[in-house]
């Protein structure tokens, strides 16, 4: 087999290599060249001509070199259009053609499951895919369950054209419709499409993102009434004032309907009041002033998880009133002056979303009264006080915290009283998940990572998440966790962008 060009990939037998002359002459000028001696003048014309002929050689290697360049470009090119032709057939035995279509769109939902707003807006993009997937895709009615229907104009008939499509391909599945912008003046073609399917819907969300000072009535939610069998879940956000969002009776013969939310992920905007089948809630999330409170727990006995958001109105409970959730388990609290009326024997996880020094006599006193054993406890606005190690003294079980100083100190206290020493009095020996936010450039740095480095590896400690509003220690400040993260610890410094999405996890149970 003959020896290839490792240049150009020809055979070294078809290349003529010019011969190169490096014979020495018969004067040696190595000293010559070695120093900066004068030539005698007897030898200026042999230098003249090692000069001439070694010019003409490198003129001619040139030549063959640029020659050698062109066919060298030639045949990379070659190379190229070869590389990219049996690419292109390699395709055709790619293992993704054989994908069954149930599987593909389960990789497609899973990605949509993963995008909040991709999963809220139609996906009409799947057409622009490749010709098998975009078939997939459309026979398969799950991705086109999501329906949001926008506020528009009674002449828009094109959306209503796009909407009646998405329907179409949605089949018999449950939908999830996201109702935007609601208001008196919708477009009624379009809603009567919508509304026509409502014995599919399994998610229905009502938005409204502008306040009006007047009535709001959603009469047109009428047609609904009876139909709404497969209904699970409700969710109204609506930017208004109380009373003024008028919501028809229809949901009382929803059999399924377990879940309702009726205030933004924020606790921002009052809750409309409306008749709902309270006896099968489960999940509910809510705006609005003590008493309704009141009337909603006691008409709930199933309620599972809930966060209760007070209005005030100068009113109070009767005395003696308290209230029992059997199966109650996690509870989101806007004042904990609420526990003093309840009792929860199931609960494990309980969120203050505000916690002055008063709360602390109130949270122990409801722990004993239910017999329940909390796990998880986040305090937000919380004061940093000796009444909250002794709360915490008392809630040996916990495995979460997260406590979001409100006050400047003494933040020492606290970090002090949670570092192990061996002692009986030790506190949270079981916490694997512990959270702290600050506002202030002293908030005892030094005796938090004290506390850190004495738990770390010798007990549950996990998760470790610092987070404050951006005006105190930088990141650098904690190189000192280093050798804890390589340890296993996992450890974050959020500044102010990322802090609101673990505050927003931690108080919505």
């Amino acid at each position: 087999m003959s020896q290839i060009c490792e240049q150009c990939g020809a055979p070294l037998a078809n290349l003529r290599l010019p011969t190169v002359d490096f014979s020495p002459s018969s004067r040696d000028f190595t000293s010559l060249l070695a120093s900066n001696e004068v030539p005698l003048d007897s030898d200026l014309p042999l230098i003249r001509e090692i000069i001439s002929s070694g010019q003409s050689q490198v003129d001619m290697l040139s030549s063959q070199i640029y020659n050698l360049q062109v066919k060298l470009n030639q045949l990379l090119r070659r190379r190229d259009d070869v590389a990219n032709n049996v690419h292109r057939h390699q395709a055709i035995l790619s293992s993704i053609r054989r994908i069954p279509p149930e599987l593909l769109c389960g990789i497609f939902l899973m990605t949509l499951d993963s995008n909040e707003d991709a999963a809220k807006n139609p996906p009409w993009y799947l057409g622009q895919i490749c010709r098998a997937w975009r078939h997939s895709a459309l026979s398969f009615p799950i991705l086109w369950s999501s329906i949001t229907v926008p506020s528009v104009s009674s002449g828009d008939s094109g959306l209503v054209s796009l909407v009646e499509a998405q329907l179409l391909r949605s089949a018999n599945a449950p939908l999830d419709v996201y109702w935007r912008n609601i208001k008196s003046g919708i477009n009624p073609h379009l809603a009567g499409v919508v509304l026509a399917h409502c014995s599919r819907w399994r998610t229905l969300c009502l938005e409204e993102t502008h306040a009006t000072p007047s009535l709001h009535p959603l009469n047109w939610l009428g047609v609904v009434r009876g139909r709404l069998h497969r209904l699970e879940r409700l969710e109204t956000n609506i930017a208004s004032t109380v009373g003024n969002v008028i919501i028809p009776d229809v949901f009382l013969s929803a059999p399924k309907l377990h879940q309702v939310y009726l205030t933004d992920e924020r606790l921002l905007n009052a809750s409309p009041t409306f008749s709902l089948p309270w006896r099968q809630i489960t999940h509910h999330r809510g705006k609005f002033s003590l008493q309704e409170h009141r009337r909603i727990l006691e008409d709930a006995p199933n309620l599972v998880s809930c966060t209760l958001i007070f209005i005030a109105d100068g009113t109070g409970f009767p005395p003696g009133t308290v209230i029992t959730l059997p199966s109650l388990r996690s509870l989101s609290l806007g004042e904990l002056r609420f526990l003093l009326q309840l009792t929860a024997p199931m609960l494990s996880e309980l969120v203050s979303l505000s916690t002055p020094p008063t709360s602390f006599a109130i949270l122990l006193p409801f722990v004993r009264s239910s017999g329940c054993t909390l796990t998880k406890l986040v305090l937000m606005r919380c004061a940093i006080c000796p009444e909250l190690i002794d709360t915490l003294r008392g809630l040996p079980a916990i495995t979460y915290l997260l406590i979001e100083a409100s006050n400047g100190g003494p933040h020492s206290i606290l970090f002090d009283a949670m570092t192990i020493s061996g002692s009986p009095s030790d506190l949270c020996l079981n916490l694997s998940f512990f959270a702290y936010g600050h506002r202030f450039r002293d908030y005892a740095r030094d005796h938090l990572l004290a506390m850190v480095h004495s738990r770390f590896p010798s007990t549950s400690l996990a998760v470790l998440r610092i987070f404050h509003d951006g005006t105190a220690n930088p990141p650098g400040a904690w190189a000192r966790l280093q050798p804890l993260r390589e340890q296993g610890l996992d450890a974050e410094y959020l500044g102010r962008s990322r802090a609101p999405l673990l505050l927003q996890h931690a108080r919505i149970v």
